[in-house]
């Protein structure tokens, strides 16, 4: 601001050693059409006048009728009331079309007057040195500098080597990770999926082999493996129940029973060839939306959970962002065409066997595991105790309510909780002792109405 206030503003409709002031304002319009006209010369009088007082200036307009507002004799009163506010500036009022007005702009700006600073790029340097080691890059250059046509699309400039505008790194470049890393992994990347993350980095990046290498880090990313769904149909065909086959035989010296028998038998054989003809239409309609899915013994698995809370235990707003899959986790054994046993960890609950749809095959396992809840029980429920209070709050019905801090749980998975449910549900929790702790009471009025005081 100081050095604003000591320097003149400049203008490109004046010369490169005189500083002009140029200056701009909207066209609002209350008391009538005409006063648009004027509005320049309410800008001379507060924000310019220490600049312009004692001096003079041009004031450029595309409106030709006010070159003549110093020289008519007769002024209406809207022309008087301005006029009268610009004696004792000495200007001179110039018409200019509007095509010609034009604002200031970089290419009217003088050089010197530009930022010295530059942008750096150090890691430039490197790239640099990585393409002088690559043989087949150094190949193209050389042939470009001979003649810039041998290679289409590619041009060498600035001792860089360019493909359509995009900065050409070497195949298997050490920095391409991290530029994979970055553009994927980041917070501005976002774990977004192939063809984002492609159309991203081809913008302004090229190397040979540029769609596989991002293809494979997307594909085996681990958050992405372990928190998104799979657009594909549901794993693992339809497999019908055998029907019996075995026959049974009723041995009889009556003549009655034997023919009864035989009609019976006859029955249950056309019963038998329409269950398998029914198994048949099913089993080709119910694969139309399914995928087969190979997997053996040794394949690393991603196990798709969903445990559900106990009825006691609000829901979180975000909880569907919780991990839908758990592991790697190794499969140890086969269990029929559709069912696999894996290898969990010790401490777990929960039958080891699981249908083909609930696993997903790993495309890079990791050591890092998710590990299953310490709480889950057998039929996939959170066992879960409270261990603290929080805080305490009346809701927006006048109900109290507690925030419990779960056993075994972080922190954030505290939830609020109503004082009765938690009272009825663990009654060897003591809880109000544990809220008369916290300087507070599960007992509150209702508060309907909140006042404030008006600030002067």
């Amino acid at each position: 601001m100081r050095r604003t206030m000591r320097t003149t503003p400049g203008s490109p409709n004046g010369s490169d050693d005189d500083a002009s002031v140029h200056t701009s304002h909207p066209r609002n319009v209350r008391n009538g059409g005409e006063n648009w006209r004027y509005l320049f010369l309410k800008a001379l009088t507060p924000m310019w006048r220490h600049y312009l007082m004692g001096r003079h200036f041009i004031i450029l307009t595309d409106q030709k009728s006010l070159k003549f507002l110093c020289d008519q004799r007769v002024l209406g009163e809207e022309q008087f009331k301005w006029t009268s506010k610009l004696m004792g500036f000495d200007f001179e009022i110039q018409y200019k079309p509007g095509q010609q007005n034009r604002v200031a702009d970089a290419l009217s700006r003088r050089m010197s007057y530009a930022a010295l600073s530059t942008i750096q790029f150090d890691e430039l340097e490197e790239w640099e040195t990585e393409i002088q080691n690559d043989k087949k890059l150094q190949e193209i250059i050389q042939d470009l500098l001979k003649d810039s046509h041998s290679y289409p699309g590619y041009s060498f400039r600035d001792r860089k080597l360019f493909f359509k505008g995009r900065l050409v790194l070497p195949k298997g470049s050490s920095k391409i990770p991290k530029l994979l890393k970055e553009f994927h992994d980041s917070a501005t990347g976002g774990h977004s999926g192939f063809f984002r993350t492609y159309k991203r980095i081809s913008a302004i990046l090229h190397w040979e082999g540029m769609r596989k290498d991002i293809q494979q880090y997307v594909a085996t990313c681990e958050v992405c493996q372990l928190n998104k769904y799979q657009t594909l149909s549901h794993v693992g065909l339809l497999q019908p129940l055998p029907i019996p086959t075995q026959g049974s035989t009723i041995p009889s010296v009556v003549e009655e029973v034997n023919v009864l028998t035989q009609e019976r038998d006859q029955m249950l054989h056309e019963l038998k060839s329409n269950l398998v003809k029914a198994q048949v239409q099913m089993k080709t309609y119910a694969d139309q939306s399914r995928r087969p899915v190979t997997l053996s013994t040794g394949d690393w698995v991603y196990l798709k959970l969903q445990p559900y809370r106990l009825k006691s235990i609000a829901k979180k707003r975000n909880e569907k962002l919780s991990p839908r899959f758990y592991g790697p986790y190794q499969i140890i054994k086969q269990i029929g065409p559709v069912a696999f046993e894996l290898d969990l960890p010790p401490e777990s609950k929960i039958h080891p066997v699981f249908h083909v749809s609930l696993l997903k095959k790993a495309l890079a396992p990791t050591s890092n595991q998710q590990p299953l809840p310490p709480m889950l029980s057998e039929d996939l429920e959170l066992q879960v105790s409270p261990a603290a209070v929080s805080a305490v709050r009346n809701n927006a019905n006048g109900s109290a309510e507690v925030l419990i801090q779960w056993q075994d749980l972080p922190e954030f998975e505290a939830t609020w909780e109503p004082v009765k449910v938690i009272e009825e549900q663990f009654p060897s929790f003591h809880l109000k002792d544990k809220v008369s702790l916290l300087g507070g009471s599960i007992v509150r009025p209702l508060m309907k109405n909140t006042y404030k005081r008006k600030g002067h």
